[in-house]
């Protein structure tokens, strides 16, 4: 879980496009639990909703930016919390390219 801190120091990753799936839901997970986080979310949003306009708010992320080898290895050595074990089984049901990619990494004895 992250911190108040962490989660103010991740925001711009996080809006950027720059934050891993893994961050991506910890950022989320955090600011739904934390109404003081989640103000601060907010007015980041509106900022930059009124400097961007609505169709450069949202992110797109490209398919060859799925998840980390990182994550998938530790996923395979059941080392994720289970929300974030959760987040890529869903991410793997619907995505070819990380299934695969998880099928090919061996778990560790």
């Amino acid at each position: 879980m992250l911190t108040c801190t962490d989660f103010l120091s991740r925001l711009d990753s996080y809006f950027n496009g720059e934050a891993d799936p893994i961050l991506e839901h910890r950022v989320d997970t955090h600011r739904r639990s934390c109404s003081t986080c989640e103000a601060a979310y907010g007015r980041l949003f509106d900022r930059r909703f009124q400097d961007h306009g609505p169709l450069n708010v949202f992110i797109f992320r490209p398919a060859e930016e799925c998840l980390t080898e990182a994550i998938l290895r530790e996923f395979v050595n059941r080392s994720l919390a289970p929300e974030e074990e959760e987040y890529v089984r869903v991410h793997a049901a619907d995505c070819i390219a990380c299934e695969g990619r998880l099928a090919a990494i061996p778990a560790q004895a």
